[in-house]
């Protein structure tokens, strides 16, 4: 008879095959700052676990960009750097080593500088960016109220607007600056004066003790000077008071220079006649007829005048022309 028996057969798959770290290929990350590295199994399933009873040593390729203390990866300085891991073989799991790339970037301040408020046809914006290592270059970009204008470390505006300069580079985290306003101005455009009295034709005429109050529209930034004739300085502010004849202008003036003169207005006062006498020297009577004829002497300030209108009464005396002069001789009508 023959004997048969049964042996029982054991087969132990291993856990653990290729150990890994826990740092993706072509990482990026901040100088100064650390990440605290895990050694990973990879698991039947293909499937990675956290390797918690093994120990890993670690290399850096390049100390001076990363380096790796009692498992804690730290970003020195910029730049790029390969980090292996070597595991030891185990009794459930396999040896052997990972390999990763990371990237240690800056991260800069920008801020830009520059005239906010210019004249003429552009001002020069400069970005300002602190926080790179020597070596390190950056790409500035400039944007004007979000669209982009120009490249470089300086830009040249040339109109208003909010401008941002932009910073990026191989080994620099993008940062963009705050907001720069910028406004373009112009010097004044040539004032036009107004009065609280009829200007007629450039001119405005006032009776002996009147005034005129001239006035321009006043505008933010801008300061008025007032002329009388050429050149001479009578004022200065939006308004001017006179009663004074002669012929006036105004010209405005802002940070970026004078505007032209205004068209000019002439004041024109009339003052009374003073000191006028006149007397009968010759054909005086008590009553007069038409026909009769008398001499007439008028003075001004005790000197004989001539050339002045007369404005007698309807049947008065009358002469034609419309003037009368000293000495002359009149006749009743």
């Amino acid at each position: 008879l023959g004997y048969t028996d049964e042996i029982e057969i054991s087969v132990i798959a291993v856990e653990y095959e290729t150990p890994e770290i826990n740092i993706k290929e072509g990482l990026i990350i901040t100088e100064g700052d650390s990440l605290t590295l895990q050694p990973k199994a990879k698991m039947n399933d293909g499937t990675y676990a956290d390797a918690t009873d093994v120990s890993a040593t670690y290399e850096s390729s390049d100390k001076d960009v990363a380096k790796v203390v009692d498992g804690v990866l730290k970003a020195v300085a910029p730049g790029t750097a390969t980090i292996t891991a070597t595991v030891a073989k185990g009794a459930t799991y396999c040896g052997g080593s990972a390999t990763k790339t990371i990237t240690v970037k800056e991260t800069p301040t920008v801020t830009i500088s520059g005239t906010q408020e210019f004249c003429g046809a552009s001002t020069t914006l400069t970005a300002n960016v602190t926080g790179l290592s020597a070596g390190i270059t950056p790409s500035i970009a400039w944007y004007k109220d979000g669209t982009s204008v120009g490249s470089g470390s300086t830009y040249n505006a040339t109109a208003s607007g909010t401008y941002t300069a932009k910073v990026t580079g191989t080994y620099i985290n993008e940062r963009t600056s705050a907001g720069y306003a910028v406004t373009k101005k112009t010097a004044p455009t040539k004032p036009t004066i107004k009065a609280n009295k009829t200007i007629s034709n450039g001119t405005v005429s006032l009776m002996s003790g009147e005034s005129v109050t001239f006035s321009v529209t006043q505008v933010a930034g801008e300061t008025y000077t007032w002329y009388r004739g050429q050149g001479n300085i009578v004022h200065t502010g939006a308004t001017y008071t006179t009663n004074v004849n002669g012929s006036y202008t105004v010209k405005a003036t802002n940070s970026c220079g004078d505007s032209e003169l205004s068209s000019a207005v002439t004041v024109s006062v009339c003052e009374p006649i003073k000191g006028i006498s006149w007397e009968i020297t010759s054909g005086e009577k008590a009553t007069y007829c038409p026909g009769d004829i008398v001499v007439v002497t008028l003075t001004y300030n005790g000197s004989a005048a001539t050339d002045y209108a007369w404005g007698g009464d309807n049947g008065g005396i009358s002469k034609a022309g419309g003037t009368i002069t000293s000495g002359s001789k009149y006749q009743f009508t």
